[in-house]
């Protein structure tokens, strides 16, 4: 009877240390979190290949809508985009108001 028990106690030993472990082991990598971008702000410029030329707007303000598109040809005075100045002009006429 001994011998059945130590038989039985062996083999339930070895088939319990056969079992890898399913447990997730951290690694050494960095979590990647996306965030969701509402809104993107930032200052551009405009250069040609041959030469920089200098663009200029009589009024500031917010680009409302974009006129031409990448690679459209231009002349002088044409339109490329329209401003949203409603803001800057109200400010303009309280400096001059005070």
């Amino acid at each position: 009877m001994y011998k059945y028990f130590c038989l039985l106690l062996s083999v339930l030993l070895f088939s319990s240390c056969s079992h890898k472990s399913n447990q997730n082991t951290t690694t050494d990598k960095p979590i990647i979190r996306e965030a969701a971008i509402n809104q993107v702000v930032g200052i551009g410029k405009i250069e040609p290949e041959s030469d920089i030329i200098q663009l200029s707007s009589q009024v500031n303000g917010i680009v409302q809508q974009i006129l031409k598109k990448e690679n459209d040809t231009v002349n002088v005075g044409t339109a490329i985009v329209e401003l949203d100045h409603q803001l800057e002009d109200t400010k303009v006429k309280q400096l001059i108001s005070e």
